[in-house]
């Protein structure tokens, strides 16, 4: 079994990515088959040897027995922090590291975070100190900085969301090619104008909700160019030189 992985952030389009990469053919694609939110909580805060490993070692005999012998790609933010686990464990060669403006993404992440669920927080006194101090924009601005530095410096292969959906060339180019997949430019071109995922009504998602059974969070952000000034400069000390390191500007 040939393996590759696409990992990142939360509402950064790995569900575009998912749908788009399930059309190319000769490949099983599955969006967080591997894994859950306890798993990525947990692969976060307890040594890769104790936790993750038989974790991903167990999930990959699971594959196994699953599916035919051939090619599985795993679009899946729960394997943020598993990336040299992913290359040891089950052999892949291709980790993907999936970006989109984090200007857009903490305001997304914004509107879903509960103040009851569990999250990330920093590992070493100074900064929990910080966390302990902020609020919950400074949470998610610490957030997708430290997810996304830590992806960086694992020598994944960096793919903007704004360009796979805006630039077939650079789709092609950043992702197709080294998984060697086909993707015709005119079916391209008919997904990208299906808007998935995208952020919905607050009354969509108040029912989506109770439909679910899950907690609905009314509160929200607007769009960055209408962030208060206090916001702007949190997030430009959080995030700002991690955003350029990926070429926004």
């Amino acid at each position: 079994m040939r393996y590759a992985f696409v990992t990142g952030m939360g509402r950064s389009g790995t569900v575009f990515v998912t749908n788009l990469l399930k059309q190319c053919g000769q490949v099983t694609v599955r969006h967080e088959f591997i894994g859950n939110r306890e798993y990525w909580v947990l692969s976060w805060y307890l040594p890769h040897d104790v936790y993750a490993e038989p974790y991903l070692i167990r999930a990959k005999n699971s594959i196994e027995s699953t599916f035919d012998e051939g090619f599985f790609i795993d679009v899946n933010g729960y394997l943020q922090h598993s990336v040299p686990l992913l290359r040891k464990v089950f052999g892949a060669s291709q980790v993907f590291h999936l970006v989109r403006d984090p200007r857009r993404v903490v305001r997304s992440l914004y509107s879903r975070r509960s103040d009851r669920s569990v999250d990330l927080i920093p590992k070493n006194r100074p900064e929990v100190e910080k966390w302990l101090d902020g609020d919950k924009f400074q949470h998610i601005c610490w957030n997708w900085a430290s997810t996304t530095r830590e992806l960086l410096s694992e020598d994944t292969k960096l793919i903007l969301f704004e360009k796979v959906i805006s630039d077939y060339d650079y789709l092609v180019q950043n992702l197709l090619e080294p998984l060697d997949l086909p993707l015709e430019r005119q079916l391209w071109t008919r997904l990208i104008k299906k808007k998935l995922n995208k952020t919905r009504s607050k009354f969509y998602r108040y029912l989506y909700c109770k439909v679910k059974g899950k907690e609905y969070i009314s509160t929200s952000i607007p769009e960055y160019n209408r962030w208060p000034t206090a916001y702007k400069e949190i997030f430009e000390e959080l995030c700002g030189d991690v955003m350029r390191q990926c070429g926004y500007e």
